[in-house]
């Protein structure tokens, strides 16, 4: 009679994209098929056999945009309430659901977009995800189905040609593609739409986006240009749940004081990816009152003021992101909450500051400390008085620095 857990330890369960996989697990002389079924928008169907091994596997490239999905268990003799835990490429990141009932029975809904685990699923172009049951419980053949989180999180796919179509289709719900090369914000200003609203400024109009869940809005290499000197370029209000991806920003001319890139306001759960934010906009990114936010792959270049502000926000993530000749104040600046904010795989390039590259104001009473942490980031070439005002509050390990000015404060 073979034995099956020699036979499982030999499988990794791992679904490859749109295809059908057939498995054969054989235990004593019952022979029990195994269809694991997948699509990009599709379910899958996997039976696998628990003793600390996962039941299942997916590649990161298959989960999907939002980092999301569903997964209920089939088979009565599984349904037990326990904890869904997951190991991405060996390492273990704990519980990511808890098993939960609605009207179709037992579910787990488990969120890798996590800012302890997003960053390890982003730094690589595929790594595979294992999920596994508390493994002190008794071993039990289960099978369960999955639901990925693009079966329901997009609801539909439109094209925009122009701001002004983004600007009347951009909703909840929905994956906006942007189909043109280069438009200019200001020139749409007449269009409205459900989710858009115009904000007047010295000299223009900005464009800001309110209220959006489940959106991602998708660039095609994309340039949104804004002719207004003292509007933020984009500007996204009490949104959650959103991605923007493949997205060049920018303004036509210098603005100051106010005119940043990109504002985020009491927003959670923002995804910004490959996109590049230039100047002469203030500052490329400001995050007011935020939580659960990535920015990775992307370039803030040539800003005027500064590189980022962060106002009582929190897990914050750059990751592998390239900052280059930014000016002239205190170059990325800190105030209110900051908890759990970081630079990872990062470079700081050619940039000038009057006084310090990180700068710390006004600290919550609760924060942790270290708060914002640099990990195996690059600053070279770079002026400034110091790179921090407070270095207490930084965590900082295998920082590379070299070719840089030490100016006189």
């Amino acid at each position: 009679m073979l034995d099956i857990l020699n036979i499982l330890s030999n499988l990794t369960g791992v679904i490859k994209n749109n295809s059908t996989a057939l498995f054969t697990f054989i235990a004593g002389s019952v022979l029990t098929p195994a269809l694991a079924l997948l699509t990009p928008f599709g379910n899958a169907l996997i039976t696998r056999r628990l003793a600390r091994r996962p039941v299942f596997a997916l590649l990161t490239t298959q989960i999907g945009p939002t980092l999301k999905l569903k997964v209920r268990p089939l088979n009565k003799l599984a349904r037990k309430k326990r904890p869904l835990f997951g190991q991405i490429s060996g390492v273990m990141v704990g519980k990511i659901a808890d098993c939960i009932e609605d009207e179709e029975g037992l579910l787990w809904i488990a969120d890798l977009s996590k800012p302890h685990i997003r960053p390890l699923i982003t730094k690589q172009n595929e790594t595979e995800v294992k999920f596994f049951l508390d493994a002190d419980l008794v071993s039990e053949p289960m099978a369960v189905s999955l639901q990925l989180g693009d079966a329901t999180t997009f609801g539909r796919i439109v094209y925009a040609d122009n701001i002004a179509s983004f600007i009347k289709q951009v909703s909840r719900d929905a994956r906006i593609v942007l189909s043109f090369e280069t438009d200019t914000i200001d020139k749409h200003f007449a269009v409205s739409g459900n989710h858009c609203k115009w904000i007047g400024v010295h000299d223009g109009q900005e464009l800001a986006l309110r209220a959006l869940q489940n959106c991602e809005i998708i660039g095609t290499g994309t340039t949104v240009l804004s002719a207004s000197r003292y509007a933020w370029v984009l500007n996204l209000i009490d949104c959650k749940d959103m991605i923007i991806s493949d997205v060049t920003l920018g303004h036509l001319q210098q603005g100051f004081c106010r005119g940043g890139v990109l504002r985020l306001q009491n927003c959670q759960n923002i995804q910004i990816r490959d996109c590049d934010l230039f100047g002469c906009g203030t500052v490329g990114l400001e995050t007011d009152n935020c939580q659960n936010v990535l920015i990775s792959n992307t370039t803030i270049r040539d800003c005027s003021y500064g590189i980022y502000n962060s106002i009582n926000s929190t897990r914050i993530v750059f990751s592998q992101c390239k900052f280059i000749n930014n000016q002239e104040f205190d170059l990325l600046t800190f105030s209110g909450k900051r908890t759990g904010i970081h630079f990872k795989e990062c470079s700081f390039v050619g940039n000038r500051a009057n006084k310090y590259m990180f700068r710390f104001d006004a600290a919550d009473k609760n924060d942790e400390f270290p708060c914002v942490f640099v990990n195996d980031c690059t600053i070279k070439g770079n002026q400034y008085v110091s790179l921090s005002n407070d270095e207490n509050t930084m965590g900082i390990n295998n920082l590379i620095s070299e070719q840089n000015l030490l100016i006189d404060p």
